[in-house]
């Protein structure tokens, strides 16, 4: 069996079939898309494969392109035989399929919660300037660490970044205004937010990510230190 082969090089590398395939991957793929090994593979079972001229090498990353169970793992390959009998269908929103809630109850996780959880990865977090800096102080060359006070370089970039932002934040509507306030700094959802300014709670989404987007703008050099995905 392939999976209990040890690594076995039969032909130069690349050899003649794999130097036949791999010239008209180069004429008919783009170059950015580039191979690190010289090979072509033909099968593969457990952490072994086989390219086409025979030569059998152990895919010590395999994981990388069939998960860390490793090629043609026999339960795979039976559960894979066992739907392709009965059908391919992977669109919920089309037609509910009974494996996709199976998944989702094995993962403990219900649609609900799917839904919130996508809802708030989609969301970005402002964090606090003052703290950002204060966890972020300069090492000077002795490898000590640099107050602001000490820094005035430092000192003055937080005053830039502080008036930038000011100039940012007085460039959003009223409405993101408000929403910014009320979700970062009085801490309600987005769903509280909504009952309180009379729309959808994916309005509110809309406002919310809408106005992210402009202060990221205006912020331009300064982005990465107001927001953290």
């Amino acid at each position: 069996m392939l999976r209990e082969a040890l690594p076995k090089i039969v032909t130069p590398l690349p050899g003649p079939k794999a130097k036949e395939v791999l010239a008209r991957r180069a004429e008919s793929m783009p170059s950015a898309i580039r191979s690190i090994y010289p090979c072509v593979i033909s099968r593969g079972e457990g952490a072994m494969f086989e390219d086409v001229d025979g030569n059998v090498f152990l895919d010590w990353i395999g994981g990388v392109g069939v998960m860390n169970i490793g090629y043609s793992h026999p339960e795979l390959i039976e559960a894979v035989r066992e739907q392709s009998e009965r059908y391919f269908h992977s669109m919920m929103n089309i037609a509910t399929h009974e494996r996709y809630i199976e998944l989702a109850e094995k993962l403990n996780v219900s649609i609900k919660e799917v839904r919130q959880l996508i809802k708030k990865t989609s969301l970005m977090s402002v964090i606090s300037l003052d703290e950002y800096l204060e966890q972020n102080q300069e090492a000077n060359y002795s490898g000590g660490l640099q107050s602001q006070a000490d820094n005035p370089e430092l000192h003055h970039e937080k005053l830039e970044m502080k008036k930038i932002l000011t100039d940012a934040i007085g460039n959003l509507t009223e409405k993101e205004k408000l929403v910014i306030t009320l979700y970062y700094f009085e801490e309600l959802t987005l769903k509280e937010i909504s009952k309180i300014m009379g729309v959808s709670e994916s309005r509110i989404s809309q406002i919310h990510t809408k106005a992210l987007s402009r202060l990221q703008t205006k912020l331009g050099k300064f982005r990465y230190v107001l927001f953290a995905v």
